[in-house]
C-alpha cells in the first residue's frame, strides 16, 4: 500500500478557509478520530525557531496552529502548543513566554508549554544517535502532531516535518549537536533518528506562505497557498520537494531515508490527494545559496571528485553587519564551536572555528549575519 500525503488549496489565514483545508487534508488519512483519542493529551509541536512575528513567515502561524488545536478540541481531546526555540534563546519559562509572545501563541486561547523538564531516552536502532536528551512534556503526551513550516534551509536545503523534530531536543543542546555532527549527513541521521525515537502520529505542514532561498529564517516569502499533512514526515517532505521543484536526493536526510527503505524513491509510489490537480500546485523555488553548489559544479564530473581538497577556497562564510548588530549575544550563544564573541557590543567571528553551520545568520534577531561566499566561488559562479 503506498504511503499517502494529503495537500488541500489554502489562499490565506483566515479561519474558516484553513478549517476547510485541514478538514480535506485529515479526512483523506482518515479523519482526526484516527489520531486523536477523548482525553488525550495531545502534544501540538509547531515550529518556533525564535522572536519574530507571524508576518515574517519564520516560525509556525498561530491561525494555522490555533485551527488544528480547534479540531484537536472538538475530537475531545486536550492539545498544547509546544517547542524548544534555537540555541540561542533560554530554555527556560522566560525564554519561552517571551517567544510565545512575539509569535502571536499567548492569546490562543490553548495551552502553552512551560514545563522545562528534561529526559533522556534510550534510542536503540538509532542509526546514529543511540540515547538523546528530549523536552520531557513530549514524553508525556499521548500523541504528537508536528506542525512544521515549509521552508528552505541553507544546512539541510529544506526544513518541513523531519527537521522541525529537532525542537525536541531542549535549547542549549542543540549548539552541541551542530558541533559534534558537523557534517550534514550525520546531522541528517540525528534528525531522522529523533522521528523514529518520538514517532509523531501526524504531521500537518504550514505551507500557505513558505520561505524561499536563504532560510530558515531570511529567505524570501513565497505565497505556496497549501496545507500539506501526511502519517510520515519523509514522505511529506518528498511531496514538498515535488511542490517546489526540488531534488529529492539532493536534501540530505531524504537521500538517508530514501535508501533506508523509510521513503518511497520515485513520486509515482505516493499517493497523492489533492483537492485540486497536484501539477497546478508546483512552484519552483529559489533555492538557497548552498544548495547553488560551487564553481566547480559547472566544470567537468572527472574534476568534482577534489572539491573536497579545496573545499576552504570555495566556503559560504557568515559575516557580521556592524551597524545592525547590537551585541545581543544570540549568535554567540547559539554557536557550536564557541567562534563568536562580543566586544564593544558588536559580534566578531574567529573563522578558524567557525564550521559553516550557519545557526548564527539563522537565529540573529536583527538580521545582523549576512553569508558570503568566497572570491574563487564567486569567480567560478560568474
Amino acid at each position: 500500500m503506498k504511503p499517502t500525503v494529503s495537500i488541500a488549496k489554502c489562499t490565506s489565514y483566515n479561519k474558516e478557509e484553513i478549517k476547510k483545508a485541514l478538514t480535506f487534508c485529515l479526512d483523506s488519512l482518515g479523519g482526526m478520530g484516527k489520531f486523536v483519542k477523548k482525553n488525550y493529551k495531545v502534544a501540538l509541536k509547531i515550529n518556533l525557531l525564535s522572536a519574530h512575528a507571524p508576518s515574517k513567515g519564520i516560525t509556525t502561524h498561530p491561525a494555522f496552529g490555533n485551527a488544528v488545536a480547534d479540531l484537536v478540541k472538538k475530537a475531545g481531546a486536550e492539545p498544547f502548543f509546544i517547542d524548544s526555540p534555537g540555541g540561542g534563546i533560554p530554555y527556560n519559562e522566560a525564554g519561552l513566554k517571551r517567544v510565545y509572545d512575539k509569535c502571536g501563541y499567548l492569546n490562543t486561547g490553548h495551552r502553552l508549554n512551560y514545563d522545562c523538564r528534561i529526559k533522556s531516552i534510550s534510542n536503540k536502532n538509532g542509526l546514529l544517535i543511540k540515547r538523546m536528551n528530549v523536552i520531557e512534556p513530549l514524553l508525556k503526551a499521548d500523541v504528537i502532531i508536528n506542525l512544521p513550516k515549509v521552508k528552505t534551509h541553507l544546512f539541510t536545503y529544506l526544513t518541513c516535518a523531519t527537521k522541525n523534530m529537532f525542537g525536541a531536543i531542549p535549547g542549549r543542546e542543540k549548539p552541541g549537536y551542530h558541533s559534534k555532527l558537523k557534517d550534514v549527513e550525520h546531522f541528517s541521521k540525528m534528525l531522522i533518528d529523533i522521528n523514529l525515537a518520538l514517532q509523531p502520529k501526524l504531521h500537518i505542514a504550514d505551507g500557505i506562505i513558505a520561505m524561499e532561498g536563504n532560510g530558515p529564517s531570511w529567505g524570501g516569502l513565497r505565497k505556496l497557498r497549501v496545507i500539506i499533512a501526511s502519517e510520515n514526515p519523509f514522505v511529506l517532505d518528498f511531496a514538498v520537494t515535488q511542490l517546489v521543484n526540488f531534488d529529492p536526493l539532493r536534501v540530505p536526510y531524504l537521500k538517508i531515508a530514501i535508501k533506508k527503505g523509510l521513503c518511497p524513491r520515485k513520486s509515482e509510489d505516493i499517493e497523492i490527494k489533492s483537492d485540486i490537480p497536484f501539477k497546478d500546485l508546483k512552484q519552483n523555488f529559489k533555492k538557497p545559496m548552498t544548495l547553488e553548489g560551487t564553481g566547480f559544479s559547472r566544470l567537468s564530473p572527472l574534476i568534482r571528485p577534489f572539491v573536497g581538497l579545496f573545499n576552504r577556497f570555495f566556503v559560504i562564510s557568515p559575516k557580521i553587519n556592524k551597524k545592525r548588530c547590537v551585541g545581543c549575544g544570540v549568535c554567540a550563544r547559539s554557536c557550536p564551536e564557541k567562534a563568536i564573541t562580543i566586544k564593544n557590543k558588536k559580534a566578531n567571528i574567529d573563522y578558524k572555528k567557525c564550521i559553516r553551520c550557519y545557526c548564527c545568520h539563522e537565529l540573529c534577531p536583527h538580521d545582523a549575519v549576512f553569508l558570503k561566499k568566497s572570491w574563487l566561488n564567486r569567480l567560478l559562479m560568474k
